[in-house]
């Protein structure tokens, strides 16, 4: 494996098995912090950083066509990965699908989109001084 593969790419694949394997796990009931909508906050935040690092790696990708649409290329891949994951969500025993997670899910996307675009702000304002 290239040092670009590991360093860009596997932690994509690497996130996008652990969203799996944790939708495929039947919800234990574990206590929960008395936050109002504490589940969408962890879609929220779960998909902002899936939105963050599919932006990390379609940036840095040598094919020009996926570096010119990382933005779109990692929205409409973020929200379809979000739609598949309830979908299957509905196929687990104790788990199902929630159109709220979906939309927690999207704007965790764009919300990782965000982060991104403000991160690579920040290093050309740094290291261009």
């Amino acid at each position: 494996m290239n040092s670009y593969f590991l360093k860009f790419r596997l932690p994509v694949y690497l996130y996008l098995l652990l969203i799996f394997v944790m939708s495929s796990l039947k919800q234990v009931d574990i206590p929960q912090p008395d936050v109002p909508l504490w589940d969408k906050w962890i879609h929220f935040v779960e998909y902002a950083v899936l939105g963050f690092l599919l932006m990390r790696n379609l940036t840095t990708e040598s094919v020009q066509k996926l570096k010119e649409n990382a933005v779109l290329v990692t929205f409409f891949f973020g929200t379809f990965y979000g739609a598949s994951d309830e979908i299957h969500q509905y196929f687990v025993p104790g788990r199902y699908c929630d159109f709220m997670d979906f939309v927690a899910d999207t704007l965790g996307i764009l919300l990782g989109i965000g982060i991104w675009e403000i991160y690579i702000k920040i290093k050309n304002y740094f290291s261009s001084s």
